[in-house]
């Protein structure tokens, strides 16, 4: 190979390092470091794609933090970027590594889980209410992390997509809104296969 071709490898070599970082950049949310909801939805589709070749059951869980208005209009907005920040990291140390993390809209997250039954996910679930109440407990009241969250859990994988899993979940979630509910609310897609 000669010097020129060398060069030439290495030139295209960066290109192709500098693009990935760039994509790496466009799917990250700046502030948590979770996927943004473009790099969620890219990687969720993929995970989804999977589940429905492997007949694996796929649950999303939309989370909602009620109080954030409050904090950022008493404390400003760096209290607010400080609550998002930590509810990220306490989502992140619940949750296993293979489980999808997102932060999808201002005080939005979501989080894709595979192959987890419901006893699995009152589990996980009742382990990220103990965190955020320890969490709650160090900092003074008027900033507590505060949230609602709705669970939707695929049943049958045939026929279903990410804007589905979304509708689903965000509905459950404000029907617990409505009915006072931080507990989980299961809704199940039971689709036939086609």
């Amino acid at each position: 190979m000669s010097e020129r071709d060398s060069r030439l490898l290495r030139e295209l070599a960066k290109m192709i390092e500098d693009e990935i970082a760039t994509n790496q950049l466009l799917c990250e949310d700046h502030l948590t470091g979770l996927l943004n909801r473009k790099g969620f939805e890219f990687r969720a589709s993929h995970i989804l794609q999977m589940c429905r070749s492997q007949n694996y059951e796929a649950s999303l869980i939309y989370f909602d933090l009620d109080n954030f208005k409050q904090i950022n209009d008493l404390h400003g907005h760096q209290a607010g970027d400080n609550a998002l920040l930590q509810f990220s990291q306490l989502l992140s140390s619940t949750f296993r590594d293979s489980d999808l993390i997102g932060r999808i809209g201002g005080d939005e997250f979501v989080v894709l889980m595979v192959n987890q039954n419901d006893t699995d996910q009152s589990v996980i679930l009742q382990r990220l209410s103990s965190t955020v109440a320890t969490y709650n407990e160090s900092i003074p009241s008027d900033i507590d992390l505060l949230y609602s969250f709705g669970i939707t859990t695929t049943k049958s994988l045939s026929d279903y997509d990410l804007q589905q899993l979304y509708t689903l979940a965000d509905e459950a979630l404000y029907s617990n809104k409505r009915n006072g509910q931080q507990l989980n609310m299961a809704i199940n897609i039971n689709s036939q296969p086609s």
